[in-house]
């Protein structure tokens, strides 16, 4: 396999590792994720479960156009957009998991595997079907 088809992906997940570290890109992200969706739930009611359902919807309508995309341009602003719903999603997942006295980034870094993990298997997939 040539790394070239999983390039994007794998920039993502290396800022999201980095950023665990220096969470203000994290915090960004979850404002940005917090204004989107609660726009959305402004016309229901508001709950941490419908939270968590919305992210997930809409990461998975985001990842199908990340993977039906055919231009560069796009994929990257969609790949960025994946980030909005799907890191948030996988942080509110985890939450509570972990206790007082573990690290501080362990959370963030931990959600930013998994996002990058899933950007990456949806690339790959993408990129298998190209080819």
């Amino acid at each position: 396999m040539n790394i070239a088809g999983i390039r994007l992906s794998l920039i993502l997940t290396g800022v999201l590792i980095v950023s665990a570290f220096m969470p203000m890109l994290n915090v960004l992200i979850l404002l940005l994720n917090g204004g989107i969706v609660g726009t959305i739930l402004y016309f229901f009611d508001d709950t941490h479960l419908y939270v968590t359902w919305v992210n997930l919807v809409l990461a998975i309508i985001v990842l199908i156009l990340f993977y039906r995309n055919k231009k560069q341009l796009n994929s990257i602003m969609i790949g960025v957009l994946t980030l909005v719903f799907l890191l948030p999603f996988y942080m509110y997942f985890l939450e509570g998991n972990y206790s007082e006295d573990v690290p501080y980034f362990l959370q963030s870094l931990v959600g930013g595997l998994l996002t990058g993990l899933t950007i990456m298997i949806v690339e790959y997939l993408k990129y298998k079907q190209k080819q």
